[in-house]
Order: structure tokens, then C-alpha cells, then sequence
């Protein structure tokens, strides 16, 4: 069971949604910093919308406010013990968007027993880009990427299938991006490399971007790439961060896919996260991009047991515009607690994972 709440902040002006998952010792809030959170009542029932039926299992990983106000949700869900996607659309007041697939519903029969987070992007046509590393296999899964759009009325586009680097079994949280011409930003991580590509909105490869629309980022022989994610600067610079083994690493390109020199030292920055292990990777990462140009990441560390529930805490690391470490604070969470931090208007969260 999980319930979708909207906040309206008295400070800042903008609306804020949340998800509050009840799951076993598993609790999940979302807020944005500074704003002092009223439930809007406006909003489904006193600001609050129960997502549930008709699945015995929901995972909401995306939160996307398109355009004209409706709230696309986008995750997993089991029905019958079969896995599949998940992606729901609600109208600005909370209901069901009854023009979209069943119900406001769709569940696209794009099957995956092992799913990473699910990311969502709307098109200017108001198509919906979806996006999740997979893995196929029951024994040992090899990394592939599941990649679909769905048109307004969530209806398959089949002529949607990006050619897209598969990620490594361990590394399946794909980072997604998109340009204001519906030209689409897809990052991944293969174990020794991290890839970003950049395609149409069909899903050709952008020739313009890199080398036939990719660009590779080696690492050290003795460190493993883990989780990804970006965002997409307002000079169409992006972002490509990779959380590796022992390090966290932030590359700046531009427009082009040509690293941004004046960013960190050639273009690169790195953190040393040192929690991590040889096989921890902090499986819960994600990068914001801040209104005065600077950059939150947020990755959790692994978590320790808690007179029986699993105990953590969730690394927050501020870097300038350029590229220079602001500052890190490891905040504690408490026992059972998961912590996420979303902007309604990207997908890209900080999640402190259960």
C-alpha cells in the first residue's frame, strides 16, 4: 500500500508531492528543504491519494508533473506474482486520469524479474518516455535495458526501441534526461566503464552527440562503476554522475558531448565515498541540480542492523557550479526510515534506501 501526498509549502510557493510507503518497518517521505509542509486539500482526500488497487505490490520510483498539471507516477508492480511496470497518471486534483490507459493505468506487459528504478520523461507531444535497467535470467541474469514510450492516451509505441548500452547485472538504475527538442539523454554503468548516450526523440542515435551518439568514461582497473544518474543544464551542458566503487565521480560535457574544462579538474569531479566496499554500492543515488547553479548528490550507506531493522544514513555532498566540493553532511536516519528528496519537476530523487 502507498499513499501519494501533495504539499503546499508556506515558504516556497511551489506544490510538493510525496510518497508515504507503509511496507513492513519501511516508511518513505518526500520534501523539499525550506518548505514548511501543509497538506493541500484540494488534493485527492485532505491532500492525500491512496495508490494500491489493483496490484498486491506497488514501487512508485518517479514522480513527473507534465505540462498541463496531471501527475504521472511511474514503478513496478506485481499482479499474481507476475512483475511487470507500472506507470499512472492523475489528474491535478488526484483522480484518476480516466483518458490514460484503464483507469488512469497502464501496465505495459514489459516483463522483468529483476527491475532497477524506474525513471519517466515527457515528450513535448506529451508522449511518455520510460526507462529501467533489467535483467534476464533466473540463475545469472545478464544486464539489458528496458526502454518503451507510451503515447498520450498510453497507448505502446512500437516504433520506439533506442539501441542502448546494457548495463552490468549489478547496476541497474538507468539515469534518464530530456531536451527541450525531445532529444533524450540515457546514462548507464557496465561494471569497468560508465556510458551516456544521447538519441532522437525516436530513439536514433543523435549523431551530433559524441561518437555516433556516445561517450565512454573509463575507470581505474581496480574500481567498479555502480549506479547513475544527471541533469541537464539550462545551457544544455549535462551532468553525468557515477557512483563507483570508493568514489563518486561527476563528469560535465557539453551540448556536444566535449568535456567542460573549467568543471572540476578537465571536467571531472571526485569524492571519495568512503563506506563503500569492494561489492557495497549504496544502492539508492541520485543527483539534483540546484537553482543557484550548484549540484546536491545524495547516496545511502550501506546499513547496518538495528535491534532488528535495518539502520542507515544518507551522504548529502554540495559541489559548485564549477565543479569544487561546498561541503558533506552524512545525515542519520532513523531505524526502518527511508528518506527521499524529489523536485516536482525532475524525476531524479535522493533516496535513502530501507
Amino acid at each position: 500500500m502507498s499513499n501519494l501526498l501533495k504539499i503546499s509549502g508556506t515558504v516556497a510557493t511551489k506544490k510538493i508531492f510525496a510518497i508515504l510507503f507503509v511496507l513492513i518497518a519501511l516508511h518513505v517521505t518526500m520534501f523539499e528543504a525550506h518548505a514548511a509542509p501543509v497538506l493541500d486539500s484540494s488534493f485527492g482526500s485532505s491532500g492525500i491519494v491512496r495508490i494500491g488497487v489493483p496490484s498486491n505490490y506497488n514501487k512508485i520510483d518517479a514522480i513527473l508533473v507534465e505540462t498541463s498539471g496531471k501527475i504521472v507516477l511511474a514503478g513496478g508492480s506485481v499482479i499474481n506474482s507476475t512483475p511487470d511496470y507500472l506507470v499512472e497518471r492523475l489528474t491535478a486534483n488526484g483522480s484518476p486520469d480516466i483518458s490514460f490507459g484503464t483507469n488512469g493505468r497502464v501496465a505495459p506487459r514489459q516483463y522483468s524479474r529483476f527491475m532497477g528504478k524506474v525513471r519517466a520523461a515527457e515528450q513535448a507531444s506529451g508522449a511518455i518516455t520510460v526507462v529501467a535497467g533489467t535483467g534476464s535470467g533466473s540463475v545469472l541474469p545478464v544486464g539489458t535495458v528496458t526502454a518503451f514510450q507510451l503515447e498520450v492516451a498510453g497507448m505502446l509505441d512500437a516504433g520506439f526501441a533506442p539501441a542502448l548500452a546494457a548495463p552490468g547485472i549489478a547496476n541497474t538504475d538507468i539515469a534518464l534526461g530530456i531536451r527541450p527538442d525531445g532529444r533524450l539523454l540515457y546514462g548507464t554503468t557496465t561494471g569497468r566503464n560508465a556510458i551516456l548516450q544521447q538519441t532522437m526523440p525516436d530513439g536514433t542515435p543523435d549523431l551530433n552527440f559524441g561518437v555516433r551518439g556516445k561517450i565512454e568514461f573509463a575507470f581505474p582497473p581496480w574500481e567498479l562503476s555502480r549506479q547513475s544518474d544527471l541533469v541537464l543544464l539550462g545551457d544544455g551542458s549535462v551532468v553525468f554522475a557515477v557512483l563507483a566503487a570508493q568514489n563518486l565521480r561527476l563528469y560535465k560535457v557539453d551540448a556536444h558531448g566535449l568535456p567542460v574544462a573549467s568543471f572540476g579538474t578537465g571536467g571531472q569531479f571526485t569524492y571519495a565515498v568512503d563506506f563503500l566496499d569492494e561489492f557495497g554500492s549504496g544502492d539508492s543515488f541520485s543527483l539534483l541540480s540546484l537553482s543557484d547553479g550548484s549540484l546536491l548528490a545524495g547516496i545511502r550507506e550501506s546499513p547496518s542492523m538495528y535491534f532488528g531493522f535495518p539502520r542507515g544514513s544518507l551522504l548529502v555532498i554540495r559541489i559548485s557550479s564549477n565543479g569544487l566540493l561546498i561541503g558533506a553532511n552524512n545525515v542519520l536516519a532513523e531505524p526502518g526510515i527511508s528518506i527521499e528528496f524529489c523536485r516536482t519537476a525532475r524525476h531524479q530523487c535522493i533516496d535513502s534506501a530501507q
